[in-house]
């Protein structure tokens, strides 16, 4: 049972690590670390989740500047994550890149069951959000600001979203704004790993309410050809309905 609060850490390779049940971290900042807030379960020396934390609550903390990711949330179940936000994040060039021009999400949600994100956003990147291995998580009322200069260099560096091996996954209300370049056809917002299963992944992620900050979105879908919808209002359950 801990309380991190108001706590600010600056230039090491994790901002905070954490590994805990039961606990609050609130009022928190990260700046110019590897990675912003890595919250986790019991990892093993061989990078093997061996047991799950519970119950984190998190509330209000900032990113800003992180080399990869700001949040990296992994082997966490029932927690709630409330109103963070994170600034140029997941570049990996400000130094020495791992991978040459390579971006990384901002959110890295791993391993994770019935975790709740709402309020949460982030600015000045390309990437916003990658599932992998997880179920029952949700993102909602959600701002991302996209640096989208970058977007038009090489598309398969900037997936905004991806799904990775992840089953019930909601983003609702979420609303993507950029720099005023409008979207187009070599904008893969959405990505689906593991192509030859796309279509079963697509089932299962719902997207409810996402508005394009310009006059209509490009829904681009690895394996599954582009759709490109003409309206800023997108209601659907079920992708499968929109592809041909």
């Amino acid at each position: 049972y801990n309380i991190i609060s108001n706590v600010g850490v600056a230039g090491s390779y994790y901002g905070f690590d954490v590994c805990a049940f039961m606990s609050t971290i609130e009022g928190c900042t990260s700046a110019y670390n590897y990675i912003g807030f890595y919250v986790r379960g019991i990892i093993s020396s061989s990078d093997t989740l061996l047991a799950e934390n519970t119950s984190i609550f998190m509330k209000n903390c900032y990113a800003v500047d992180s080399y990869a990711q700001g949040y990296y949330f992994r082997g966490l179940i029932y927690s709630t994550i409330v109103s963070c936000g994170a600034d140029g994040c997941g570049w990996q060039g400000y130094t020495k890149p791992i991978t040459s021009g390579r971006r990384v999400e901002t959110y890295w949600i791993r391993e994770c069951r019935g975790v709740s994100f709402i309020g949460c956003g982030m600015e000045q990147a390309t990437k916003a959000l990658r599932f992998s291995s997880s179920l029952n998580c949700s993102f909602k009322d959600s701002v991302f600001i996209l640096k989208t200069s970058e977007i038009a260099n090489d598309y398969s560096f900037n997936n905004t979203f991806v799904f990775g091996y992840s089953q019930n996954i909601l983003l609702e209300n979420i609303r993507i704004k950029h720099d005023g370049r409008t979207f187009t056809s070599s904008d893969k917002l959405f990505y689906f790993e593991s192509a030859s299963s796309s279509l079963e992944y697509a089932k299962i992620v719902n997207i409810q309410n996402l508005y394009d900050g310009n006059l209509y979105d490009v829904m681009s879908f690895a394996g599954m050809g582009t759709v490109r919808y003409d309206c800023v209002d997108i209601r659907e359950a079920n992708f499968r309905r929109r592809i041909g």
